[in-house]
């Protein structure tokens, strides 16, 4: 009976548990290094969105902030970057964490600025600064934009159509 059970017995049986337990932590590691920049470039893909909507809007408006309004403006961006989510990979803090400054010129030039803080993974701080200023404790992610909304060579103004 001995010599039956012996030869159904893998002598290998182990060794999938020894693998698995060898790259499983490997594997962990290079997802959560890989989790932050992907994490980042959608934050930085709806700035970015954010921003030429938001110029848009001004040139739809005559090219002028004032006419529109600034608050509304800022409400405006604000109702775009809600598409982040409020976790501290994505975005700290909620609306007051986002700085935002647009500037609008009668000459048609228009200008916004957005920026947040990241709050990055342990196993990312080393490499925090190549995806921004890094204080210590949090990235500093910015997006820009800037347009002419008006013609050199367009008369008048949108009100005079």
């Amino acid at each position: 009976m001995v010599s039956k059970i012996s030869c159904c017995i893998n002598k290998t049986s182990g060794q999938s548990s020894v693998e698995a337990a060898l790259l499983l932590p490997t594997l962990l590691t290079v997802f959560m290094l890989m989790l932050q920049p992907c994490t980042m470039m959608y934050t930085k893909i709806v700035m970015n969105f954010a921003c030429s909507d938001s110029l848009r809007l001004i040139a739809f408006q005559g090219g002028s902030q004032e006419t529109y309004g600034q608050e509304r403006l800022k409400e405006y961006v604000l109702h775009r970057l809600k598409a982040v989510p409020h976790i501290d990979i994505f975005h700290v803090g909620k609306a007051e964490g986002w700085t935002i400054e647009l500037s609008a010129s009668e000459d048609g030039n228009a200008q916004i600025y957005l920026s947040h803080k990241v709050k990055p993974l342990p196993l990312f701080g080393g490499l925090a600064e190549a995806f921004g200023s890094f204080d210590g404790e949090y990235i500093e992610v910015h997006s820009e934009a800037s347009a002419n909304l008006r013609p050199s060579w367009l008369q008048g103004n949108y009100s005079d159509w």
